[in-house]
């Protein structure tokens, strides 16, 4: 097995050569993406207010196409609740805690959070973890 390593991200490698009857071979290769054990990983929550749904929605998008571009990120998406479409959750994945905090810091995050300011039961639950297996 070959590890590999580009941009924070453990490639490994494995090339396997089985031999069948009449002399035929079959070559099975496979490349595995694992993850480094040191990125982080992040569970945001907002819930917006009944009748404010569609509002957050659009906001909650208009941020996901700018932060999946931002150095660092590795995954960013958005769910909604299937038993409460009030409920959203982003799950991310970024590089390092410092490139996390330039994304929270960016002008369209800064920008969202306070559009969302009076739109959300809440403010928005962030929490933050690493990959434990």
């Amino acid at each position: 097995m070959e590890i590999l390593k580009r941009a924070g991200t453990i490639f490994t490698y494995s090339l396997k050569i089985i031999k069948y009857p009449l002399n035929y071979l079959v070559v099975e290769s496979r490349i595995q993406s694992i993850m480094s054990l040191d990125t982080i990983r992040v569970v945001a929550r907002v819930v917006a207010l009944p009748d404010k749904v569609e509002a957050v929605k659009s906001i909650l998008i208009s941020i996901v196409l700018p932060t999946r571009q931002e150095k660092g990120c590795i995954k960013y998406e958005l769910l909604q609740n299937n038993a409460d479409p009030r409920d959203f959750t982003f799950v991310e994945e970024w590089e390092s805690e410092s490139l996390l905090e330039k994304h929270l810091a960016s002008s369209h995050i800064e920008a969202a959070s306070l559009e969302l300011k009076n739109l959300v039961t809440v403010p928005p639950d962030i929490r933050r973890y690493h990959l434990m297996a």
